[in-house]
């Protein structure tokens, strides 16, 4: 019975994350091509209130000829952000150029797959 409970609570989490997924790529309609410009560090406190590094990728690109900027995930490893001076895709709202996201690895998907699969095991059990 819980076994259920839980299977229907993540399977709720996975298909909320892939509407909110489906609604930022909707809403973000138009594509172009960025620029990474800086790596940000940040300091935050984790769950165990312990201090961490994060690297968060800042990238700028243009849209009818003003530029933007916008920054992306924050990564605990460095060697997951792209080069500084490399290209990037970058998809922004064309009403709201500013309202945009970094079309890159993002984790979002992988999060998705995992609670979909842990709640298909605690539906199946």
């Amino acid at each position: 019975m819980y076994f259920k409970v839980f299977g229907i609570a993540f399977l709720c989490l996975a298909i909320y994350k892939v509407f909110e997924i489906w609604l930022a790529f909707k809403r973000c309609s138009e594509k172009t091509e960025g620029v990474m410009v800086a790596r940000q560090e940040r300091m935050e406190r984790d769950a165990y209130r312990r201090m961490n590094k994060y690297y968060v990728p800042v990238y700028s690109f243009e849209v009818d000829g003003k530029q933007y900027s916008g920054s992306g995930m924050k990564f605990k490893n460095e060697a997951n952000l792209l080069e500084i001076g490399s290209k990037c895709k970058v998809n922004y709202n064309p009403r709201n150029p500013e309202d945009c996201f970094f079309d890159g690895k993002t984790g979002k998907e992988l999060f998705v797959i995992v609670f979909a699969v842990v709640s298909l095991i605690f539906l199946f059990l």
